[in-house]
């Protein structure tokens, strides 16, 4: 129990080293060599990893060495600690030794070789943490700028981010100088266009500006455009104060107070509420007549689906159907109303038949003569409503065949 595990691995005490044959002992039976069957339970728990992991400690130096250079990365930097201390230990190594870096004064690199000319200095999330523990790193990088975790590099004189040799820009370059705690709040008051990756210039909003006048630039489109001084916590009311055209994409011509998309005047329902702030479309489309919903025209008193205004009236067709029994002029919002009215059979604004035949939706041409004479020569039937027509009806027939 008293003989050294040195011995039992072969090797050859002389003086207070051991041997390998001819050469020193090294890596991890060398750590346990001077111990004892009876010792080795504690003694192992005393002696420094570094030792297990091959390594040379420098006694002038105090330094440790992996073969013939000084031991580096994440073994390196736990090789003073024990079996017993290890765990505390690396806890309070800093990350950049465990990430495998060197640090030369102030910097981290990835790779250093004292006068090389090679050297790589450490960047990014990793490098942003490097000088961090295990118990502290969860509240240093709320404080981390987001442009380290980009790869962006910092110029304290110029105050700028770089991205490589170019300014960081676009959205990225937006929140670099952001940190996690203070993100959200920064965000929110940013501009939209900024935001977005967007470059100001004066008072107009660029997709991609190459200089003044530059046939490359870009403009952003007019509902970016619209919004994009707006700050994010805004943006809902910045939309809702914009004018629907601007967010269809239309294009507003003061001279002729129009609105067109891609070169083409608008027209219709979309040309009636382009100008309407967002927030009051639906006041407006319920204040909005059947005739301007569905883009009629009213010439002379008379209300024409298609009105070409060129003189040639060939082209022109007339109002029909239904919107023309009930009304053209009534409002949206009175539709349901008016429907009601037309149907109720209380005398009052009742739909005749003769507005049904009118608007192309009943068809009597062929009985008309025939409904005359049953009427005493008069087509003042026509003048019924529909239910007191088909009443009509239904008694002549019940008359015709009384004995």
């Amino acid at each position: 129990e008293t003989i050294k595990l040195g011995t039992f691995f072969g090797y050859t005490l002389v003086g207070d080293k051991w041997y390998d044959g001819d050469k020193p002992a090294s890596g991890v039976l060398l750590a346990l060599a001077d111990s004892t069957l009876t010792s080795i339970t504690t003694d192992i728990e005393t002696i420094k990893l570094g030792s297990f992991f091959g390594y040379t400690y420098n006694e002038t130096e105090k330094v440790w060495y992996n073969g013939d250079k000084v031991a580096t990365g994440a073994l390196a930097a736990i090789a003073d600690s024990t079996i017993n201390s290890v765990e505390q230990d690396i806890k309070g190594t800093k990350l950049g030794m465990i990430f495998g870096y060197t640090k030369v004064g102030e910097v981290w690199y990835e790779t250093y070789e004292e006068g090389s000319s090679t050297n790589k200095a450490a960047t990014g999330l990793l490098a942003a943490i490097a000088d961090s523990t295990l118990n502290s790193v969860e509240e240093d990088v709320k404080h981390i700028e987001f442009g380290h975790v980009f790869g962006y590099t910092y110029n304290e004189n110029e105050g700028v981010w770089y991205d490589g040799d170019k300014v960081a820009s676009g959205a990225l370059g937006a929140l670099a100088g952001c940190t996690l705690d203070n993100a959200e709040e920064t965000i929110h008051k940013m501009a939209v266009g900024t935001l977005m990756g967007y470059k100001k210039v004066g008072d107009v909003w660029y997709k991609t500006y190459v200089g003044e006048n530059d046939p490359a630039n870009v403009k952003v489109d007019s509902f970016i455009a619209a919004v994009a001084d707006s700050p994010l916590e805004n943006i809902e009311e910045s939309i809702r104060s914009t004018q629907l055209g601007i967010v269809l994409g239309y294009e507003y011509d003061e001279a002729t107070d129009t609105w067109s998309h891609n070169g083409t005047r608008v027209t219709g329902i979309a040309a009636v509420i382009a100008g309407t702030n967002v927030s009051e479309v639906g006041q407006v489309l319920d204040n909005m007549t059947m005739a301007q919903l569905f883009g009629y025209e009213k010439v002379d008193g008379v209300w024409y689906e298609v009105y070409s205004n060129d003189g040639d009236s060939s082209n022109d067709v007339k109002l029909s159907g239904i919107i023309n029994i009930l009304g053209p002029e009534t409002k949206v919002k009175n539709f349901d109303s008016r429907l009601e009215e037309m149907f109720d059979n209380d005398g009052t604004d009742d739909a005749t038949i003769g507005d049904f035949m009118n608007a192309g939706l009943v068809d009597l041409s062929e009985s008309e003569l025939l409904l005359n004479m049953l009427n005493g020569g008069s087509d003042t039937w026509k003048e019924k409503s529909v239910s007191g027509f088909i009443n009509w009806i239904v008694s002549l027939a019940s008359m015709s065949q009384r004995p």
